[in-house]
This record gives structure tokens, C-alpha cells and sequence, in this order.
């Protein structure tokens, strides 16, 4: 496990984790004590400022690793603290413990295994002074799966990693990408994508996929999109895989 310092002047981002929910909760001390927030687990986490990359519910069966954050002020110099992972209510390996002084302001803990974790439910908990203080729960699960959808200008050609990702579009983008990652589809799924404005189906198109790995979808306009609440979904035999949303302008 991990704790995080730095300068007043970037402590905002531990206050922008606390919004983030998944499944976790929290506890306050008595006054005086230390605050710790809501936690999230996340596939990964950005090195310098720790805000989680992934972060959800539900991971798919095979991830190497989970990442669970928790925010923290309030603790003295000196101290420690603790963090646990569990595995449908079995503790995995021993108890880390951290050292963490004034300055910290964010706890990472990570769980990894490199031949995938295991189907099932799994949980971080960070004690403080043998108090569990702060938890969180995640679902691991078989089966076909799509990661958070991103969107953005335009995908590299061979890469597909997206130009300018953002889910907020001034008005009138001749183009939108988004960047779909998927995991454990059986030979040749055909994908359904459908794209939405304010809730009316306005494209949709399919292609065929196997294994792990990434592709492009796009939608544009002649003239530039029209402005409102934008949808994507991703089907797979009539289930909805994924979905995210985005915005044009005005």
C-alpha cells in the first residue's frame, strides 16, 4: 500500500475522489481523529496525482489487478495504516500496513495476481488503530465484457487511442469517436452499437470480435451533429454489455 503527499495546493483532488461511489462506505472518527472518505477500486491509478483509472462496480474475470483509494486529512505524524483485501469473505494474504505522517491525503492498495483474479465478490478494507474505517466491495464476473466507453475526436488509425477525449462536445462536431474496449468474447461475437439522441435510436452498426482487445466506432454529420444527450450501447445477444454518455453543445 501506498500513501500520497504533496502540497495544499493539489489537495482538491482527494476532495474530488470523495464524490466518486462504488459500492464502498465510510466512517468518521470522533473529533479529532482522522477522516477518511469513500473509497473506490479501480483496474489502475494515474502515478503522481492517484485519481483511479477504471474505477467500478463490476470487473471482468481475468483482470490482473485491483486498485482501491480512499482519501484521508487529518493524521498525525507517525501513524500507520492498515489495508485488507478479501475474496468472497476470505481474507487474501496478510494485513499491509502503511506509514503515513500529516501531509497524506490519499491511501492506495493494490491486490494483484498475474494469472487473472477469480470470479467472485472482493473487498478493501483501511483500519486505523485496529478500527475498520473506510471499505469497499466489487464484483468480479465471467464472461463477455466491455470497459467504460471514452470518446473523443477522432481514434489512431492503428492504435485507436482517441484525440482530445472529453464527454462534453462544442456545437456542431462534424465527428465523434469512441473507443471500445472489450474482454472474454467467445469466437466471432457480433457486437451491436447503437447510438441515441435524447433517447430515439438514430444509428446503429455491428461487427464481429474474439478474445481482448480495442476498436473504434464513430458517429458524424454532414453540416455537425445535432446539440442534446448523446447514448452509445453495446449489445451482445440482446444484452446490453455497456453504455456511456456524452454531450453536444449548442
Amino acid at each position: 500500500m501506498f500513501a500520497k503527499t504533496r502540497t495544499i495546493i493539489v489537495v482538491v483532488l482527494a476532495a474530488l475522489l470523495i464524490a466518486t461511489l462504488f459500492g464502498a462506505t465510510h466512517t468518521q472518527a470522533q473529533s479529532g481523529d482522522p477522516t477518511f472518505g469513500t473509497p473506490t477500486i479501480s483496474v489502475d491509478r494515474t502515478i503522481y496525482s492517484f485519481e483511479p483509472i477504471d474505477a467500478m462496480q463490476v470487473f471482468p474475470q481475468g483482470v490482473q489487478h485491483l486498485v482501491g483509494l480512499v482519501s484521508v486529512s487529518g493524521l498525525p505524524d507517525g501513524s500507520s495504516v492498515d489495508s485488507q483485501w478479501y475474496a468472497d469473505g476470505a481474507a487474501q494474504g496478510d494485513k499491509t500496513s502503511t506509514k503515513t505522517d500529516a501531509k497524506t491525503d490519499i491511501l492506495s492498495s493494490r491486490w494483484t495476481d498475474p494469472a487473472g483474479l477469480a470470479a467472485g465478490n472482493w473487498e478493501i478494507r483501511f483500519s486505523y488503530k485496529g478500527t475498520v474505517v473506510a471499505k469497499a466491495t466489487a464484483k468480479i464476473k465471467a464472461g463477455a465484457f466491455v470497459y467504460p466507453i471514452h470518446f473523443g475526436d477522432d481514434c489512431g488509425y492503428y492504435s485507436y487511442d482517441l484525440v482530445n477525449q472529453r464527454t462534453a462536445f462544442d456545437a456542431k462536431p462534424l465527428n465523434i469517436a469512441a473507443n471500445i474496449r472489450y474482454t472474454n468474447l467467445p469466437k466471432d461475437s457480433k457486437l451491436e452499437i447503437q447510438w441515441f439522441l435524447e433517447g430515439t435510436d438514430i444509428f446503429e452498426t455491428s461487427d464481429t470480435f474474439t478474445g481482448t482487445s480495442s476498436t473504434c466506432a464513430y458517429i458524424n454529420k454532414t453540416g455537425g451533429l445535432s446539440s442534446g444527450n448523446y447514448e452509445i450501447k453495446i449489445i451482445l445477444n440482446s444484452q446490453v454489455l455497456r453504455s456511456d454518455q456524452f454531450t453536444v453543445g449548442s
